[in-house]
């Protein structure tokens, strides 16, 4: 007996299988329609998307170019400093030289 229901299985499966195939074959037609008919509107969210990213970008910008100028500006005065302060060193190593013989 199960010989037989295994094998009269076997034959539904194999005739069933073209209509299976059709389906799938149609699901995937449908689905690929689908995404067909949605790829305007993604390319257009992806475009506004784009345009408020760039927007943010240049409100943002000034900001930006004032911290990097700040940052500039206090970077060059620290190199100010330390050229002053090593010239200064410099310059009065000779002196103190002389100074601390004479104690």
């Amino acid at each position: 007996r199960s010989v037989v229901k295994a094998r009269d299985d076997a034959v539904d499966y194999v005739v069933g299988a073209p209509a299976r195939t059709a389906e799938a074959i149609e699901r995937k037609v449908d689905e690929t329609v689908t995404e067909i008919k949605a790829t305007p509107g993604k390319i257009a969210d992806a475009a506004a998307k784009k345009v408020d990213e760039t927007v943010e970008d240049i409100k943002a910008a000034p900001g930006k170019i004032a911290d990097g100028v700040s940052k500039k500006v206090d970077e060059t005065v620290t190199e100010i400093k330390t050229a002053v302060d090593t010239t200064v060193d410099k310059t009065l190593e000779k002196p103190r030289e002389v100074l601390s013989k004479v104690k």
